[in-house]
């Protein structure tokens, strides 16, 4: 492939490799090869989160399932007065209105223990 194969065609020659047809890329398990002119990319599937930056990859290199901690009480440890809050690749809690996030004085994340809010 020559750097400008319109007006140098033919200058540097290299065998073009399908990497993703060959097997011979280093995707995770869980994305998809594309294979492009000279290499290939890498794309988590659906439902499943790209983490290869936290691990100075490439995209695509590492991909964790999504999970949605909030869609039962039981995948989350939010305080039963706090809503949790899913983001990304985690959730967070947040004490409903009326409550008092304590979760600090305990060393927990917050929404963890919330208190009913009392005015004297």
């Amino acid at each position: 492939m020559s750097p400008d194969p319109v007006r140098l065609p033919g200058r540097k020659c290299i065998q073009l490799i399908n990497e993703c047809g060959t097997n011979k890329h280093d995707c995770s398990p869980y994305a998809t090869c594309t294979d492009t002119l000279e290499s290939y990319l890498c794309k988590c599937n659906a439902e499943y989160i790209d983490v290869s930056s936290r691990y100075g990859l490439k995209p695509g290199r590492r991909c964790t399932q999504s999970m949605n901690h909030c869609a039962n009480r039981l995948t989350n440890l939010c305080d039963e007065n706090a809503d949790c809050v899913t983001l990304m690749d985690n959730y967070t809690c947040i004490c409903a209105t009326g409550y008092f996030d304590v979760s600090n004085n305990a060393k927990l994340p917050a929404g963890r223990v919330c208190t009913l809010q009392t005015y004297w």
